[in-house]
């Protein structure tokens, strides 16, 4: 068992929210460590990586303004992730289409579409005739769209691969593979995380655990982070030709995402009962394919080129976890993204990289505070 040399902040998570914290932290001059037995990423890995906070919010409150607070910081991020990595990034697609398939959808969208209409991201409602230009493959049994050109999608696996890089090239330590086995403290704080390998001491910890967020707070005495796996798998189609798709379409909760490799994704399941089960399952597929070409009759016949599950980490109330941990001095949590991490890393890191270092707190309505109240 070795032990490693002292670190400003141990991150314990190393997806998508946990790498973009450590860049944060690291661009600032914190000597940073990342700690996780699911490098890459599972939930991370296994998404389709829309920036669609319009499509994501069920509602108009502190998420959404979360949301489109982290899609205006997504191009600058994007950016400097790719200067700092050398490796290539970019925000792809044309756009998202929020479709409506019956007339009660329709009437949903609408009054969505003009309860929104103060907001700064541009919204465009389509007929069926603009429809038919806008995608001429679309299903015509569609009748009505709303088109949200700032609502793209970025590869979450190049993203990934490009945190990492980053990480590494502002000097953050990063130990793949090793299980966290204990987090050390003396009183109220602090003072190393154990893994299988080696201890880790630190001056702050952070818990972006993903689905696995609930199980490293109970190392922490009297701690609770109500964090459970929200299983959801996805389908890739593979093109041979011409691009079928011009957009996104998103649909109850269903998305087809035409990424500019040639993949069509299609997307996802909710299963909330499956817990850590991250298996794909054929029927499931099937189903997914079979709910895209409706959509897009066109896709029928397309091959399978893969397809994948992952476990996202749920709150209770849908809301990320974001802020200091109650009764501790030094030990932080940002996690319960769910369907979102994608979209919300930026804006999840400058909020934490602002809470740990210059000490303010994220919205209360994100704090870790707010299940205890409920207990």
């Amino acid at each position: 068992m070795s032990r490693s040399k002292h670190f400003d902040v141990v991150i314990v998570g190393g997806g998508v929210i946990g790498l973009s914290l450590t860049v944060r932290l690291a661009q600032r001059g914190v000597r940073v460590a990342v700690v996780d037995n699911h490098l890459p990423g599972q939930a991370t890995h296994a998404a389709a990586g829309m920036l669609a906070p319009l499509s994501e919010a069920s509602g108009d409150g502190p998420i959404l303004e979360l949301g489109l607070a982290s899609l205006e910081a997504y191009p600058d991020f994007v950016e400097q992730v790719a200067v700092i990595s050398k490796l290539p990034l970019r925000i792809e697609g044309n756009g998202l289409l929020r479709i409506a398939q019956s007339d009660d959808e329709a009437k949903h969208l609408k009054a969505a579409f003009h309860r929104r209409s103060h907001l700064s991201l541009p919204q465009e409602l389509l007929t069926a005739e603009d429809l038919r230009e806008a995608e001429p493959l679309l299903s015509p049994a569609i009748a009505l769209a709303v088109r949200s050109p700032a609502e793209r999608h970025i590869q979450p696996r190049l993203l990934l691969a490009a945190l990492w890089k980053a990480a590494e090239n502002l000097g953050a330590e990063i130990f793949a593979s090793e299980a966290v086995t204990s987090i050390l403290h003396n009183g109220a704080r602090i003072q190393a995380v154990q893994t299988e390998c080696r201890t880790v001491p630190c001056g702050q910890c952070v818990l972006c655990g993903g689905a696995w967020s609930a199980a490293a707070a109970a190392m922490l005495t009297g701690t609770t982070l109500p964090v459970t796996p929200l299983k959801g798998q996805i389908a890739v189609l593979e093109l041979t030709g011409s691009p079928l798709l011009r957009h996104t379409i998103y649909a109850h909760s269903r998305y087809l995402v035409p990424r500019d490799n040639g993949e069509i994704v299609i997307g996802a399941t909710e299963e909330p009962e499956a817990g850590f089960d991250a298996a794909t399952h054929p029927y499931t597929i099937s189903r997914l394919r079979l709910d895209a070409e409706a959509l897009v009759p066109a896709l029928s016949g397309l091959p399978l080129s893969s397809a994948w599950s992952g476990l996202r980490p749920a709150s209770p109330d849908g809301l990320p976890i974001l802020g200091r941990l109650p009764h501790w001095d030094n030990a932080h949590a940002a996690t319960g993204h769910g369907r979102n991490g994608i979209l919300l890393a930026p804006q999840t890191a400058d909020l934490l990289t602002a809470c740990i270092l210059d000490g303010q707190d994220p919205p209360q309505a994100f704090s870790p505070q707010r299940f205890e109240a409920r207990s």
